[in-house]
């Protein structure tokens, strides 16, 4: 009695690519699907058993990246940062030596005030002063 031909649907395809991307082992994949061997699993099935695995990575990075991004996981900021960031614990010693003297130039914003607020500067009202002149400051 000759053996029929394996012809896999859609539904093994679609099953095959899920639990590949899941991680689950072909051996185990094959049984499931009742085959023979793996041989015959990647035969049939070696573009499922291919993609299965880089889009469930792509969308598990995508699912991090936004959880990163979003800033309302901060582990997840840390832990991107780390695996894809190029950021460590012990940090970069390069950055951290002084490689000479250093200048600060610390710029101060000052809004513009409504004429309400200037008007009371210029009178002199009692806990409305302005602000003091700064000195120029050079780190040692």
């Amino acid at each position: 009695m000759p053996m029929h031909k394996f012809q896999p649907n859609e539904e093994q395809r679609r099953m095959v690519k899920a639990l590949a991307g899941y991680g689950v082992k072909q051996q185990q994949i094959a049984a499931l699907l009742d085959l023979a061997s793996t041989t015959t699993l990647r035969k049939h099935f070696p573009e499922e058993l291919r993609l299965g695995s880089l889009e469930a990575k792509a969308q598990m990075l995508g699912t991090l990246f936004k959880m990163a991004h979003l800033g309302r996981h901060p582990t997840m900021t840390m832990f991107w940062l780390k695996t894809r960031g190029g950021w460590s614990e012990t940090g970069n010693q390069e950055a951290i030596e002084p490689d000479g003297p250093h200048q600060w130039v610390v710029q101060v914003y000052q809004p513009p005030r409504s004429p309400e607020h200037q008007k009371g500067l210029q009178a002199g009202v009692a806990g409305v002063q302005e602000a003091p002149e700064w000195e120029e400051f050079t780190p040692t």
